[in-house]
Order: structure tokens, then sequence, then C-alpha cells
């Protein structure tokens, strides 16, 4: 019991739950003859007795009955208690606040002793242990006579948990409980390792409207309670020292260079720099790849400007703050890293890679990875956008966010359904942004909708698109129009025939020579014919009468200017148009003396039933077959010729052949 509080009675549960007790006590000291009892709630076995029911040094006799039943054999015996046997005091009050000594591995701890109804010793008993572990360290009670203690050998900057009990020094009653523990971090080492710095993105990639960059800095391993000592030098001069708490600073306009420290009590780190120009070559080429194991694989190519003193990657999920960004320090040479971190499935992660240069930081084109891929969640939003000429539709989408998107897009699927026939699937680059629908029925009614795919398979559909198709009032202007080219492309070919060279050559032999001879035919004119003229019928094809020619001397050419004897009768149409034969130059200046022709005996008549003409003249079938122009029935002789054809009139005639 506490000298301030009740006293508590505990017994052993029977083997029937539902008995009422009574709990029992009487004094052996000061009235022996006075009983007092309790009764106990049925189910509990325990009951206090209140401080006022009882004297102090007393002797007390307790025990526990049935109520509804008189005591019997078998029932637990009656206990003999001595008060100062049973105290337990209040547990000591420790200091909130420890005292640290030179040697930074020791720290002393204080308390006060519990409250009690008249001076009394105790004795204590002290434990502690690591915050990070469940075993408590207990020390001998011998050691903490004093009302403090010192711990030591403790780890430097370390957290740790002490509590305290007591007990009446004469080792009469019980221990206290333990009292609450208090918490400590022992006094850090000096701190030896540089401050691991970086930049926030928006340094060398601002984006307008974005945050201001920030200094960065991770806080060093196994360090607590450190300070940051930050110094920044703008335009050539360092500004003021300001010590900052971990693990960021506001950059100020046209920073040039970043130095910080760490420091604690004990001791300080060196100065860690930092460039702050974007004036490097920055890495190419940037590829992450998941490993299926939520881990990622960055590889990358030098720059333009070579290699840089180290490289810096960095890594942050979408949408996240900047103390969500991590990085990790490469040696110039490294092209390739495997991040090991938190990358949940689904959840892209933006990845650059930095080099740092003398002169200044070149930063890369941010890539995204994912841990693990997933199929995306849903589908984009299809519009209808204005058709192109023809009629055919054009939908458009946006691409997935890519929190929807759960992995790299490998393609879009387009669905077409046509009323309730089963759906169409067309596979669209996940690049694309806009399709054209052709070959789509006028005037039926549709529906479509998208789904993007991933390597780990097709994700759920998108919004639907409905839409109807005008019927197509244009298919049967295009239908005639294809008609009516081929028959415009062959009457403008037959019309180009038609006035071609080539044409007019197969056009000479459709309508009479005389529409289209350069030089009119004299057979054509009837300048010379009368009305009276019968034109007799032509006769069939025959052999030729045969003229005997005998040679003759040259004649002598007549004088220049002597006109012929008997010149031909023209009548101007010819001499207009046929040449004389002194022009053609078919005679030379001898004549042939036409009365040497003469007539073989026994030709007289005709052959073959030839006819005469009238007069006695031969027809114009036979003449045609004259060897001279051949031309309709004629001999062209010029005007010397002319008593030869009066001398042949009525008899047929042979042209015998004779060498000039």
């Amino acid at each position: 019991m506490v000298p301030t509080n009740d006293m508590n009675c505990t017994w052993e549960p029977g083997p029937d739950p539902g008995v009422l007790y009574t709990f029992f006590y009487q004094s052996k000291k000061y009235d022996p003859n006075r009983t007092q009892e309790t009764q106990v709630p049925i189910g509990q076995h325990w009951v206090l007795i209140k401080r006022e029911s009882l004297t102090e040094s007393d002797l007390y006799q307790v025990w526990v009955r049935s109520a509804h039943r008189p005591p019997s054999p078998g029932d637990p015996e009656p206990l003999l208690i001595d008060l100062d046997d049973i105290v337990k005091p209040n547990p000591p009050k420790m200091s909130p606040s420890v005292e640290y000594s030179n040697d930074s591995l020791e720290v002393t701890v204080t308390w006060t002793p519990p409250e009690w109804s008249y001076p009394q010793s105790f004795i204590y008993q002290l434990r502690y242990r690591n915050h990070s572990s469940p075993v408590w360290i207990q020390l001998d009670p011998e050691d903490t006579l004093m009302g403090h203690f010192v711990l030591q050998a403790l780890e430097p900057a370390t957290r740790y948990e002490v509590a305290i009990r007591c007990r009446l020094q004469d080792e009469k009653g019980f221990w206290s409980d333990w009292s609450p523990s208090i918490s400590f971090w022992s006094v850090p080492a000096a701190p030896s390792s540089l401050v691991n710095l970086w930049v926030s993105a928006s340094l060398c990639s601002p984006k307008p409207g974005g945050d201001s960059p920030l200094l960065l800095w991770k806080p060093l391993a196994n360090e607590t309670n450190l300070s940051y000592e930050v110094v920044f030098r703008v335009r050539g001069c360092d500004l003021p020292p300001v010590v900052h708490p971990c693990c960021q600073a506001l950059l100020p306009r046209d920073a040039e260079w970043a130095r910080v420290l760490a420091f604690n009590p004990t001791g300080r780190t060196p100065f860690a720099n930092l460039t702050l120009e974007c004036a490097g070559s920055a890495p190419e080429g940037v590829r992450v790849e998941s490993t299926g194991n939520q881990e990622l694989l960055v590889t990358w190519k030098p720059g333009q400007g070579g290699e840089p003193q180290e490289y810096v990657v960095e890594w942050a999920r979408d949408g996240g703050t900047v103390q969500e960004l991590h990085w990790i320090r490469l040696q110039a040479g490294e092209h390739k890293v495997l991040l090991n971190g938190n990358f949940p499935p689904g959840i892209p992660f933006q990845v650059a890679v930095s080099g740092i240069f003398p002169q200044g930081l070149g930063r890369s084109l941010p890539a995204w990875g994912y841990g693990q891929e997933t199929v995306p969640l849903a589908g984009p939003a299809l519009q209808r956008l204005q058709d192109v000429p023809g009629g055919a539709p054009v939908v458009a989408w946006e691409q997935l966010p890519l929190r929807q998107r759960r992995g790299h897009l490998t393609s879009y699927n387009l669905y077409v359904q046509a009323g309730t026939s089963p759906p169409t699937l067309c596979i669209v680059s996940s690049d694309t942004q806009n399709l054209t629908l052709r070959n789509l029925v006028s005037g039926g009614r549709y529906k479509l909708w998208m789904t993007a795919a991933t390597s780990a398979g097709e994700g759920l559909p998108g919004p639907s698109l409905l839409f109807q198709l005008p019927e197509n009032t244009v298919r049967w202007k295009v239908f005639l129009g294809c008609l009516l080219f081929p028959g415009l492309l062959l009457l403008g070919c037959g019309l180009g025939l038609a006035f071609s060279k080539r044409c007019l050559h197969i056009c000479h032999k459709i309508p009479p020579r005389w529409l289209w001879e350069d030089t009119p035919d004299p057979f054509n004119s009837r300048a010379a014919w009368t009305e009276e003229e019968d034109v007799p019928r032509a006769l069939p094809p025959q052999e030729p009468p045969l003229l005997e020619v005998e040679e003759m001397e040259p004649l002598t050419a007549p004088e220049a200017g002597v006109a012929s004897q008997q010149p031909l009768p023209t009548f101007g149409y010819e001499r207009h148009f046929l040449p004389t034969p002194e022009e053609l130059g078919l005679y030379s200046a001898g004549q042939v003396d036409c009365a040497q022709i003469t007539t073989q005996p026994g030709e007289e008549e005709m052959q073959d039933g030839g006819e005469r003409g009238p007069e006695g003249t031969v027809g114009t079938e036979k003449s045609e077959n004259l060897p001279a122009s051949g031309e309709e029935g004629e001999i062209d002789t010029g005007p010397e010729m002319t008593g030869v054809s009066q001398s042949l009139e009525g008899s047929p005639l042979r042209l015998l052949p004779s060498p000039l």
C-alpha cells in the first residue's frame, strides 16, 4: 500500500465466476475484537480498503468468504499482514533536463524523492536505454544513493531514455512504479564530412511562374543538433554568412557561388562549394528504364563539352515538393546508375543528369521513368474537329496526364462501332493526337472510344463520342464528273488528232481531192467545156495502143522570137496553173516532127470491143492509158505535139520505144 492511498488486496478467482464474495479484515494490535467487512461485486477478485479505515503500523488479519454459504473446510486461510511491510511509495520525480560535462560522452541525471508522511530514507534504482533499442540497462541501487547519477560511455549524437524507482531504505514494502522516462541527446562529435550541396531544377530550367531557385543540402549522417552557415558570392563579392537550419536556403539574385558548412558546439566542417552558373555542357541521351523490382536504371552520354568534374543524378516524383528532391553524385567517367529508392508502381518520376564544370553547371533535359509499369487508369477523351474536304470526319484527343498513364505509352487503341455491329479496332501511335476516319458510310451512326496501352497491357476506355454522318449529296456529282472527264479527254484527243498533220493525211482520203489540193487539176475545171458536150462513160481499162515512132534527125531550132506555126489554143485557166515544157526543162532546142509518126495497118479497129467516141475520136477512157503525163486521158506534149493528137483520131495508137 501507499501511505497516502488505499490498501489494495487481490486473490485468485475461484472456479465459479458467479460467486459473490465478502472481504473481512480485523486489527490484531489496536482493536482485536472488531471485524470489518466489505462486499465484493460478482466477478471481481480484488478490493480497495480506504486509508481512513486503517491504522498506521497496525497488524491486520484478512480473509475472503462466500456470501451464500457458511465457512467450510478448504476455504483460504486468513492472512496476517503488517502495514509497514506492504507499503509502496510513489516513484521519484526526475529532472526533465540533463547536465553535460566536459566529456561529450558523459551526462548527469538528477531526481527528487517521493513525498512521505514523516522523514524517510529511500533507495533508488536507475535504468536507461538507447531510444531505438527495446532493452533497458538497470544500474545497481547502491550506486544511486546520492540523488544524482552520471551516465558514462554514451554514444555520440544518440538519443537516450532514463527512468527511476524507489523503496524504503529498510527494504520494507515494495518497489515503486517506474517514473515516466525522460529523453535526451548525447553531445555529438565534431562533424567532419562535407555538406552535400545541390540546387533546385528551377535554377537552370526556369518556368514561367515557377518557384524561386533554392540551395539544397542533405543533413549529415548520424549528426544531430547541427547548424549550417551559408555564404553566397554575388558579382564577385561574398555576402555576410547566414546561419540556417537544415536544409535549404533561398538563392539571391545573380548568385555565382555558394558555400555551406555544418557546426555544433564540438566543432565544424570545412566549407562545401558549388558553382551556380549555368554555363556547362549538358549530358545527352538520358534514358530511364524499369528493372521490374521498383528500381530505375539511368543511362546517359557526355555532352559536347566532354567529361565534367562530376555528375549529379536527381529525381523527384511528379507533383512532389522541393523537399522530396533526391540526388546522388558520381565520379567523371560513370555513365549509368541504378537508383534504389521508394518508387511505387505506376508513379512517374522525373530524372535529370547534370554535369559540374569549373565554369558552371550543365543540366540535361528531364526524362520520365516508372519503378513498375501498370495499365493506364483511363483513356483519352475524344472530340470531333472540322471534316476534311470530301466529308471524312476528323477526331482529336489530348495526351493523357502522367499520373493516369501509369507507364510509357506504346499505342492508342481507337474503337469505331457502326450501329450495333461489332467495333473495329484501329491502333494509333502514341505520338499521334488526331486521326481522319475514311471509308465511313454516309448517313451512318457511329460510336467511338479510345484506350491507352503500356507494356503492362491495355487500360480502361475513355469517354465515348457519338455522331452521325450526313447523306453524301456530292457522290453523284463526283460520279458524273468521273464519267464526264474521260469523255472530255477523248474529245480533246480527237480534236487534237484531227488538226494534226498525221490526221490531215488521213482526212485527204475522205473528201474530194479538189477540196484540199494546193494546185487544182485542170481536168476538174469546166471552163473549156460546152453545154452540148456529152462526156462518154469510162470504159474498162484495156491495153493501150502501140505507136511507132521513127528516129528523126533533130530539127534546127527556130529562131528566137519566131512563133509556132500552129500554136495551142489556151483559155487562160491552164496557162495560169500549168507550167510549160520549157519551164520544166523537158525539151531542148530540137523539136520532134509529128508528121513522121504513122500508124500501123490493121490497127484501126478497136480492140476488146472498144467503142469510138463522137466524130471518130478515141474516147477519154482509152486515152487514159497513154504514157504521157498520165492524167485524165491526155498526153501533155506541149504545143509541138498538137498535130500528133489530131492525126491519131479515129484509130488506136501504139507507141514503139525508140532510143533517144
